[in-house]
């Protein structure tokens, strides 16, 4: 009976030896598996402050592109609303052109009238020949003005005449209101 608790004994020993050295092939290989994580977790979190970082990075970038295209859409809207104020002061400034041109239109049809109404006057018509054919100097001087006078008429340049009267003599004479001409010649105001 004794061999009984020497056995027991050595199994007892056995296996507590058994157990230590599995406890500590356990306990390194734990500590291995524990390098490991350890080596992992300071990879991922490595990686996960680099994610941070880009994270950020492109965060400011959005944020400025943000900000800039607030600033582009802020001035499209200043500028459209530019466009628009132009285009309704061009509108006005067409209108105001349009009604302006109409009238110096008006005008100048009624001085082309004249101009035209004046060119065929039998006085005018006088006044030439005579220009020509006269040999008083001063009478052709005279004339020859009043033709040069006419001449800036039609080209629409402004003259100021001075009232010329022609007597039964011949001669001329600047009087008050106009072109008088005597002997069955029309009285012609200028």
């Amino acid at each position: 009976m004794q061999s009984r608790p020497v056995f027991i004994n050595t199994f007892t020993i056995a296996a507590c030896v058994l157990l230590a050295v599995l406890s500590g092939f356990y306990f390194v290989n734990l500590k291995k598996i524990e390098r490991e994580f350890n080596s992992k977790k300071v990879l991922l979190v490595k990686e996960n402050v680099d994610f941070k970082y880009r994270i950020e990075a492109i965060q400011d970038t959005l944020n400025k592109k943000t900000e800039s295209f607030d600033i582009v859409e802020k001035e499209k809207t200043l500028l459209e609303e530019k466009i628009e104020s132009l285009k309704r002061e061009n509108e006005e400034v067409i209108k105001s052109y349009k009604k302006d041109i109409a009238v110096i239109k008006k005008k100048n049809s009624i001085l082309r009238k004249k101009i035209f109404t004046l060119e065929n006057s039998p006085v005018i018509k006088r006044i030439k020949e005579a220009s020509v054919t006269e040999e008083n100097e001063n009478i052709k001087q005279v004339l020859e003005e009043a033709a040069a006078k006419i001449e800036m008429i039609k080209e629409g340049k402004h003259i100021n005449l001075a009232p010329i009267v022609v007597t039964k003599g011949g001669s001329l004479t600047q009087g008050s209101g106009g072109v008088f001409v005597s002997e069955g010649m029309e009285g012609v105001i200028l």
